[in-house]
């Protein structure tokens, strides 16, 4: 039995609707609708929100997933993010990433590696991770957190790590 109505309602990082347009019902059997469920999820933004019957479904983008994975640096901040429960201090990310990075012990890590992988946290990686709905960065307390991630987001990550091993022993 296949999908026969769905509720489409946009995230907060899609392109802004006028109010009455943030909500679409999508139904087989409306004029000018794309006949299966499939092909209209296809036409949706990279990120969505699906309500059928009480069941809420994300539909994540893989192009956005794999923007967010594209840099080894921002892979290990989220990688070590994703352990984490509740926000993280930037600079305990940092200490943990350049330790990744250079395979080291902390006590081993310069001081100028660990000053540029913050900064490069601070000013680009965190804030384009934190596009994604489920990333939270606080520039001014200097936090970031995972909140809840999507199912394909979860094993993309995972599995990355798994072949990559940043905190495998030197």
């Amino acid at each position: 039995m296949g999908l026969s109505k769905a509720v489409i309602t946009r995230s907060r990082h899609d392109t802004p609707l006028p109010s009455r347009d943030r909500t679409r019902t999508w139904s087989p059997h409306a004029a000018g609708q794309p006949r299966s469920a499939a092909d209209y999820l296809r036409q949706l933004p990279a990120t969505s929100v699906i309500i059928c019957r009480r069941i809420v479904i994300h539909v994540v983008s893989l192009d956005r997933v794999f923007e967010l994975l594209r840099k080894e640096r921002r892979r290990y901040a989220l990688y070590y993010l994703e352990q984490q429960d509740g926000p993280v201090p930037i600079d305990e990310v940092a200490e943990k990433v350049a330790e990744w990075e250079t395979d080291g012990v902390r006590a081993s890590i310069p001081e100028e590696l660990f000053e540029r992988v913050e900064c490069s946290l601070r000013h680009t990686d965190l804030p384009k991770a934190s596009e994604a709905e489920y990333i939270e960065y606080d520039p001014e307390e200097g936090v970031v957190e995972v909140t809840g991630t999507p199912p394909e987001m979860d094993a993309i990550l995972t599995v990355a790590k798994v072949i990559e091993r940043p905190d495998r022993n030197p």
